[in-house]
């Protein structure tokens, strides 16, 4: 009994951790990385923009690609997987952080948005 609440004790407080890290994390637009990368260096961020065409580098699990917003692109390298809609001018969110000499954009995660599959369509009378 002892340990089943010790156990709930710890299960409380690693979800109580881990919403305030999320809760930390800054959304940052790419031209603000760009323009004042040593500001952001310890901190988590999240860039959320489109996948700069003819970025795409893979070699195994590693994934380079520049995020581009308002004309302003920053490089990215994700290790893992990522989805088959993951491609040129596709919609990115990443979470990580800036490499220790700010030359790049460390991801800890990659999300593809899904590009819409509904159009407003012509009202037929």
């Amino acid at each position: 009994m002892l340990v089943g609440g010790l156990l709930a004790l710890i299960l409380i407080g690693y979800l109580i951790w881990s919403s305030f890290a999320t809760a930390s994390q800054k959304n940052i637009s790419v031209k603000e990385i760009v323009e004042n990368t040593e500001k952001y260096k310890d901190a988590q961020i999240r860039l959320t923009g489109k996948v700069a065409p003819g970025t795409i580098k893979k070699e195994g699990k590693t994934i380079e690609f520049e995020i581009t917003e308002g004309g302003s692109n920053f490089k990215v390298i994700y290790k893992g997987g990522v989805p088959n809609s993951f491609q040129d001018n596709a919609d990115v969110i990443a979470d990580g952080e800036i490499s220790e000499d700010g030359s790049y954009f460390k991801a800890k995660s990659l999300i593809v948005k899904c590009p819409s599959k509904y159009t407003a369509g012509e009202d037929k009378k």
